[in-house]
């Protein structure tokens, strides 16, 4: 035997007009009221109702979702009053060497397989160096390193 839940599902995607779907809504919302632990049991019962190909079905869905936000308390999550220095101090710790920066950066890993040919192509050591000096490391073999700065310039 259907449950007031399955019962009130299937309404709201097949009921015989606009004003069923909508009862059926308000009545989810009714019983997201009275059970409010199961808010998550219920959104997936409607969710999957968004995406139907009819238009009356998704529009009753979201009157679903809006009784439903209606009827669910409020949350608000417990904010410790003052900051705990050890459990912060733990986290930082956990994470530790989880962030990256600059100074542990490899190319090399970067690139994967591909590494030698590209640090082959351009002189990845220059990028510390003087401006003429990294274009002239990125100019094309043969390029007068003069016309790659007018063209750098340029753009």
């Amino acid at each position: 035997m259907p449950t007031r839940l399955q019962k009130l599902v299937a309404l709201l995607a097949n009921g015989p007009s606009e004003a069923a779907r909508l009862a059926a809504a308000r009545q989810l919302g009714e019983l997201q009221r009275a059970h409010p632990a199961q808010l998550h049991v219920l959104l997936q019962h409607i969710l999957r109702h968004l995406f139907a190909s009819e238009w009356p079905t998704r529009r009753a869905a979201a009157a679903a979702l809006q009784a439903v936000a209606e009827a669910a308390d409020a949350w608000s999550p417990e904010q410790p009053e003052e900051p705990d220095e050890a459990a912060e101090a733990a986290a930082r710790a956990e994470a530790e060497g989880a962030w990256l920066s600059f100074r542990s950066f490899e190319m090399a890993s970067a690139l994967g397989g591909q590494s030698d040919e590209l640090l082959q192509e351009a002189d990845l050591t220059a990028v510390g160096a003087a401006p003429s000096a990294r274009r002239a490391a990125w100019a094309p073999a043969g390029a007068d390193a003069a016309a790659v700065a007018r063209v750098l310039a340029a753009s």
